[in-house]
């Protein structure tokens, strides 16, 4: 009889212990996710998981209150150098060994056996527990300190072994967290580098083909000097029957000025407001230093623009080809990669 419980009482520590790290192993927003797709076992987990703390403080509880059962029946009933062999291993097995190992077969099953008791027990213990835990309760701290943090956050995400977010939304969410500190003179073309054009110049074959090459359709128009900016000539707006009419002609007077330093996310704003394309930028005197067109603030916003043939963006079967093959793809995919609990 002392030997049988001895045996149950150890049992009953390590699978505790065991079934705690089965819970630990996933966390709560992916053991929902994997439940509501269906899996038996993410389903049985989630009912107890759901307690958080409480879940794991019962087992481990349960796992404590057994081991000192174990100890003090090995005390009392066995020689010394037997008790202390018999309370190392036990030490050693449940609660430096388990925890280190991977996730077996049998503790998954007994966790989804044991689910169901738990989670009636916990129903009634977890008010208890609640009450014991936010009376000490600090607020949580995510370990994030600054903007770095968040970037050194997505890297690892990018490269963890069971990651599911695509690259290109990492990227664009590091983009994203990085284009909240990005001021005008960060991204802008400078005065020196900006392909303008003079408000007198005739708008002949040689002079768009010249600005065509530029691979810009946006151009300041300036009077005398380059700095005398007068308004902004768009290649969209141009025609056949404009082509004998100068750069002043043919541009717009609306003019819109930004500040060198002011954050992009601010005249992010105001292109989504007035649709302007490109912009003046001025210094503390007013003076024309640079150009910042709204492609510029997008680039910096959403990363480089991956280079596609046009002809499946103007094709209706094409475009609707493409996308259907994706949804086709997606269906495959998902079939294909259904999602087992380790």
């Amino acid at each position: 009889m002392y030997i049988a419980s001895i045996i149950v009482l150890a049992v009953l520590v390590i699978l505790f212990i065991s079934i705690a790290k089965v819970y630990r192993s996933i966390p709560l927003i992916e053991l929902k996710r994997r439940a509501r797709d269906g899996q038996k076992l993410a389903k049985a987990l989630y009912k107890v998981a759901s307690y958080k703390y409480s879940s794991q403080f019962l087992l481990l509880l349960m796992a404590t209150v057994a081991s000192a059962v174990f100890f003090v029946l090995m005390d009392k009933k066995s020689p010394v150098w037997v008790a202390i062999t018999a309370d190392l291993a036990l030490i050693w097995l449940a609660y430096i060994w388990i925890p280190r190992s991977s996730i077996n077969i049998v503790s998954q099953y007994f966790a989804q056996i044991l689910a169901r008791p738990l989670g009636w027990a916990l129903q009634y213990i977890h008010p208890i527990f609640t009450r014991f835990h936010q009376a000490g309760k600090r607020s949580p701290h995510t370990g994030l300190y600054e903007r770095a943090d968040i970037v050194k956050l997505l890297t690892v995400q990018q490269k963890q072994v069971d990651n599911r977010i695509e690259d290109f939304e990492i990227d664009l969410l590091k983009h994203v967290v990085d284009f909240g500190h990005l001021r005008v003179i960060d991204v802008m073309t400078p005065k020196r580098k900006v392909h303008a054009i003079s408000g007198k110049e005739v708008l002949g074959p040689i002079v768009l083909s010249e600005l065509h090459k530029t691979e810009h359709r946006y151009f300041p128009v300036y009077d005398e000097k380059r700095s005398d900016v007068i308004g902004i000539l768009s290649l969209f707006g141009l025609s056949n029957s404009k082509l004998t009419m100068t750069a002043e002609e043919a541009m717009s007077q609306s003019i819109y000025f930004v500040h060198e330093e002011q954050f992009l996310n601010e005249v992010l704003q105001v292109v989504l407001r007035s649709g302007q394309e490109l912009f003046i930028v001025v210094n503390n005197q007013g003076d024309y230093t640079g150009i910042l067109t709204a492609r510029a603030i997008l680039k910096n916003l959403v990363g480089e623009v991956v280079t596609e043939e046009f002809d499946q963006y103007d094709n209706r079967e094409l475009v609707a080809k493409r996308f259907s093959n994706q949804e086709e793809n997606n269906v495959e995919n998902t079939e294909e990669t259904t999602e087992v609990v380790e």
